[in-house]
């Protein structure tokens, strides 16, 4: 007689929402590191003055700095439509809930409040606690693209922004934590785990 062994496959939907969502994230993270660091503002402003300098041109610092925020506008706005793609796919995540698989997985994460067994008690918390920040960074930054919609003052506007910095941070911890618990759970005896979220992995069956 046959039995199942324990059930640690994914399905092709929850395989499809991890990459994606992975992908979205990073792209998103990328467009707050390249904002901040290589279109800076100031450092964009500058850029402008020396070429106009260099090539006699006639433009007032205030003019270069209005320029150099309309470059960074064009990596901002891709920045919201990932925002948004991000909250589509958190939305697909929460329908996943409700399949078979994507119950046991979520499941799987919550049974740490219930267990008493410490071995992968942090891991869980940790990405638990991502799943809650992602929702709010979604939620302070689709606010605040609709800001005129939703009605919210400048001020209101404003804390949400350091808000959302802050969870956005969060999120940013989290990726390195996520790529090294991958690496120690394949060099540990969670061999495979990456080959299974690439390809699934049929469930094992023994006599």
């Amino acid at each position: 007689m046959e039995k199942s062994a324990k059930n640690n496959t994914y399905s092709v939907a929850l395989r499809i929402f991890h990459w994606l969502n992975a992908a979205t994230i990073f792209f998103i993270l990328l467009t707050v590191f390249t904002r901040k660091e290589w279109l800076e503002k100031f450092k964009i402003r500058d850029l402008i003055l020396d070429f106009a300098q260099r090539n006699d041109l006639i433009i007032s610092s205030e003019q270069a700095y209005q320029l150099a925020k309309l470059v960074r506008n064009e990596i901002w706005n891709f920045h919201y439509t990932l925002g948004i793609f991000l909250a589509i796919l958190f939305i697909y995540r929460l329908v996943l809930i409700f399949t078979k698989d994507g119950k046991r997985v979520f499941k799987e994460g919550f049974s740490v409040f219930k267990s008493s067994k410490a071995n992968k008690s942090g891991i869980k918390i940790i990405y638990i606690i991502f799943y809650i920040a992602l929702f709010f960074s979604i939620l302070s930054g689709l606010l605040m693209h609709f800001d005129d919609f939703f009605g919210i003052s400048a001020q209101t506007k404003k804390a949400m922004e350091a808000l959302h910095v802050g969870i956005v941070t969060i999120i940013i911890y989290f990726v390195p934590l996520h790529i090294i618990g991958v690496v120690m759970a394949e060099l540990g005896n969670e061999k495979g785990i990456v080959s299974k979220m690439i390809s699934g992995d049929k469930e094992n069956k023994t006599s």
